[in-house]
């Protein structure tokens, strides 16, 4: 059931904004690229909810105890993350940001408002957390983060 909204709200979506062939690969994955913000959507295992996240940045090696403080703080009751969750992966210590939506009566209005208010999110966490991380390699850019999840992300 789930696995058809999803894909019927990101054909949605993307018409809306002027994709028209947007779709989720045969993972039930698909990344998009807001300016310099790779987002991506991916569908949960119980095909009851979409999660969006989006890599940040990756953890300083140094001033690490508070840098992990700003992030748990921020989680605190959704505080500074409006209702995601701030994490670090352990294997590339890379800062993500994830949020789960519910399926159930999802519309495009409500999608559209998730997606705007996601990346909005996910800008100004970037903006954060560039003072305690080096800047990203000459080579890396958020097409290259976003294709490590297997698809190729589409510039919105």
């Amino acid at each position: 059931m789930s696995a058809d909204m999803i894909r019927n709200l990101l054909q949605e979506f993307g018409h809306s904004i002027g994709i028209p062939d947007l779709q989720v690969d045969e993972e039930e994955r698909c990344n998009l690229l807001f300016d310099d913000v790779a987002v991506s959507f991916e569908l949960s295992q119980d095909e009851e909810s979409v999660y969006l996240y989006s890599y940040l940045a990756t953890a300083p090696e140094v001033d690490l105890e508070r840098f992990s403080a700003t992030l748990l703080e921020a989680n605190y009751l959704f505080r500074g993350t409006n209702g995601a969750t701030l994490g670090v992966e352990a294997m590339s210590k890379r800062v993500v940001l994830i949020r789960e939506e519910r399926l159930e009566l999802m519309r495009l209005a409500q999608f559209e408002s998730v997606v705007g208010g996601f990346v909005n999110l996910a800008e100004n966490w970037k903006k954060k957390l560039v003072n305690w991380t080096a800047e990203p390699a000459a080579d890396e850019s958020p097409f290259d983060q976003a294709r490590e999840f297997g698809t190729p992300a589409l510039k919105v």
